[in-house]
């Protein structure tokens, strides 16, 4: 396993599992150590219940064997006891389940110092506990340090990334290069880093360029995700208006139907001014960008939780909201707990147990409305690491479709920013009734090899590119370069057999950024299905998903999604996403009453064309 330094081992050392530590004995004595681990969350995932464990550094426990742990009240939280003679040295360990799935894989081993005479600690899978205020001061980064990341990012993105200069001049982006330079020629926080690289990658345009949540290291994480910061409350934004949906806080007091005017004394407009620039989009689809900031809760990691403690942080542990309840038009000042983004879930969830999962086949539902009518839910094409096959899913989805002769089929992609761009398609040869034609584009890089001070802080899921693909550029002219010097021209495949031939409502918004902005922009042309909603997200020019690589800054250690693969369409496109064929803007009353107000319309529709 991975050595620690001291450092790592203070801030390791603190960390969340129930431990109870019992001393027998004046010299050297034995210990005995009681260990809880919360599992809940990954439950579902472990295959076998009784392989949840610990592999350690000390007898008993070793890095080759699991000592196993128990549920015997079958809470979620295994516990178990160990016995260790007098220890010399710290206790480093990791938990565990299967055969054999690590907690923390890319991140030092847990830390507890068995001298310590009293320890009262709380672990959670997979997760360490947010760092102090003290300790994120003392983890300041210098200067020194911030502009050696600083050149780093520089090279990175102005040699690897193709869609550098799509929305940019390279006047436009040495300033911007400028602004990132002169913030980092002063010591920064690591949360205050933070702000800083995603100002600057936000300023591409690139829907797949920003300073992703989900790839994080573990120490960024403790500073910004996990912390108890964010507000007790998830909301829709509508009309540049802040709507409660579901809270956490006094039920009472912030329900459906509030709305938030400020929040700490600062106008939401004037919230909402400062974070939307730091959010990504392609080109200047600002639809993009407004609703990244909304709070569904649908994902572990979003947004407004990462930007908008750090810039509007919480006072004393709170924050004071100006509201309005829109039900009566009273309007008052309260105060709500600042809470993290774990202890508002598991509240949200005890109280509206039908919010959207987070993971898994639960992402996807299929139900009929009515005899005539059937609603498929689709809220991620993100199928690599689900337990059921997805192809599988849609073919009986649409078996029964035509089994049971249903008319009308809605597809709500509204919450799905992409995935496997193969989701899409197999869902589109099973609606289309005609050829699906693709537009010419030209799929390119703008570089041949990586830069030398880059390659050491970059890695990826696929290293196809690096092993193989690079090897096949060819110089396309202009600086850029593609794959054996082809242009995909305008290709076609064609639809199922046995298709359904009902009608096809498919519902988007400006979520729609990657596959699925590819899924309703084909559905689209093809006629496949009625649009219904707002603009998607991504931009008709094209947009740089076609590989991923992550660039993790050796000093700040904060990660940045660098794409290396851009498309670009052939012909003249508007700098937008598409146009749904039924524009429906979200609006204040529907929010507020909990109407969904693209289904309804789309139920309008549909009885409208029975008539």
């Amino acid at each position: 396993m991975k050595k620690i330094t001291l450092l790592e081992m203070l801030l390791l050392g603190l960390m969340t599992v129930s431990i109870s530590l019992s001393i027998c004995g004046k010299t050297n004595p034995p210990i005995s150590l009681t260990l809880q681990v919360d599992m809940n969350e990954v439950l579902a995932d472990v295959e076998d219940k009784k392989s949840i464990g610990i592999r350690g550094n000390i007898a008993p426990l070793s890095w080759e064997k699991t000592y196993f742990l128990k549920d015997d009240d079958k809470d979620g939280i295994y516990e178990g006891s160990i016995n260790f003679a007098a220890a010399a040295k710290p206790l480093e360990f990791k938990f565990v389940y299967d055969n054999v799935v690590w907690e923390l894989a890319t991140e030092t081993n847990r830390v507890i110092d068995l001298s310590q005479k009293e320890l009262s600690l709380t672990f959670n899978w997979n997760e360490n506990p947010p760092l102090t205020k003290a300790e994120i001061k003392a983890l300041t980064i210098p200067k020194e340090k911030l502009l050696e990341d600083f050149e780093i990012v520089k090279t990175a993105y102005t040699t690897m990334h193709p869609g550098l200069y799509r929305y940019n001049t390279p006047e436009q982006i040495d300033q911007h290069l400028a602004a990132l330079k002169a913030d980092c020629s002063k010591d920064l926080t690591i949360p205050e880093a933070y702000i800083a690289f995603s100002k600057f990658v936000a300023q591409i345009k690139c829907g797949h360029t920003y300073a992703n949540f989900w790839n994080q290291p573990m120490l960024v994480k403790r500073a910004i995700t996990y912390q108890a910061d964010k507000v007790p409350f998830h909301f829709r934004l509508a009309e540049n208006r802040m709507l409660v949906t579901q809270s956490a806080a006094n039920e009472s007091l912030l329900k459906r139907g509030t709305e938030v005017l400020a929040i700490n004394g600062h106008a939401v407009k004037d919230i909402l001014a400062t974070l939307i620039p730091l959010q990504r989009t392609d080109g200047s689809n600002i639809g993009q960008q407004i609703v990244n900031l909304q709070l569904f809760g649908a994902d572990k990691f979003e947004a407004f939780d990462m930007y908008f403690p750090t810039l509007f942080p919480p006072v004393n542990g709170q924050y004071e909201l100006s509201i309005v309840d829109l039900n009566n038009a009273q309007k008052s000042t309260i105060t709500v707990p600042a809470m993290s983004k774990k202890e508002r879930t598991k509240i949200i969830k005890k109280r509206f147990p039908n919010t959207i999962p987070e993971v898994g086949p639960g992402l996807w539902n299929f139900k009929m409305l009515d005899e005539e009518t059937a609603l498929l839910t689709l809220h991620s094409f993100s199928i690599w690491n689900w337990d059921f096959v997805w192809e599988d899913y849609i073919k009986n989805v649409f078996t029964t479709l035509k089994d049971k002769k249903v008319p009308n089929l809605i597809i709500d992609i509204r919450l799905n920013g992409g995935g496997a761009d193969m989701v899409g398609l197999e869902i589109l040869k099973n609606i289309s009734q005609q050829p699906i034609v693709f537009p010419a584009r030209k799929e390119l890089a703008r570089f041949s090899e990586f830069p030398t001070t880059v390659k050491p802080h970059i890695g990826t899921w696929d290293d196809w590119f690096e092993k193989k693909g690079i090897k096949k550029m060819k110089s396309m002219g202009d600086g850029y370069y593609a794959i054996d010097g082809k242009i995909t021209e305008g290709q076609s495949i064609n639809p199922n057999k046995n298709n359904y031939k009902g009608k096809v409502y498919l519902l988007v918004s400006p979520f729609n950024s990657s596959a699925t902005y590819y899924l309703a922009g084909d559905a689209k042309r093809s006629g496949a299905a009625t649009l219904v909603g707002q603009q998607t997200g991504g931009n008709q020019k094209g947009i740089n998903g076609g590989l991923l690589y992550f660039l993790t800054l050796p000093n700040s250690k904060i990660e940045l999604d660098i794409p290396v693969i851009g498309d670009f369409q052939i012909g003249d496109f508007p700098d937008k996403g598409y146009e749904p064929d039924v524009f429906v803007a979200p609006n204040v009353e529907d929010i507020v009453n909990g109407i969904d107000s693209e289904l309804a319309a789309t139920l309008e529709l549909i009885a409208k064309e029975k008539e």
